[in-house]
């Protein structure tokens, strides 16, 4: 935190840092789980898929 105090208030990154520390508990729940992949492009993909077929409806 005190390198937060270094960072001009409602800057980008004062707006990231407060949000890892808010989020930190679900930022640190992958690591711990192996098994879990933190990509999501396999349900991009998914979704791009649909949208195609969708389109030829």
């Amino acid at each position: 935190m005190l390198q937060r105090q270094q960072v001009p208030d409602g800057s980008a990154t004062t707006k990231a840092l407060d949000h890892n520390v808010r989020s930190w508990e679900a930022l640190t729940l992958f690591p711990g789980h192996a098994q879990v992949t933190v990509g999501n492009n396999w349900i991009e993909k998914q979704i791009r898929l649909i949208k195609n077929v969708l389109r030829f409806l």
